[in-house]
């Protein structure tokens, strides 16, 4: 829902593939936020996020009230995660400025 009604490229379910062969189930991947390679998003509680950071990824670790869609939160959320994608994509209502 959010990827549609923000413009932005979203994968959920998403999959990582770790060290040793070990594959890890992300709630979401987004590709242009976070750094040059992206979000990966995962649960607060997850106990697998610093093994994801050491194997390059930035992660975010969301609690449950973004379980439910809610379009002010996303986009605050997103311009605090900054945007990395191609300056000519960037969605219309990305203002590239975090609320203070």
């Amino acid at each position: 829902m959010a990827a549609r009604d923000l413009g932005i490229s979203v994968v959920t379910p998403f999959r990582l593939k770790l060290e040793a062969g070990h594959e890890l189930l992300c709630e979401a991947f987004v590709p242009d936020f976070g750094s040059p390679h992206g979000a990966l998003v995962l649960g607060m509680d997850h106990e697998y996020a610093d093994a994801v950071r050491r194997v390059g990824h930035w992660v975010s670790l969301l609690g449950p009230i973004y379980r439910n869609y809610s379009r002010s939160l996303f986009i605050e959320t997103l311009v605090d995660w900054g945007w990395f994608g191609e300056r000519a994509s960037a969605p219309a209502w990305y203002t590239g400025r975090a609320s203070s």
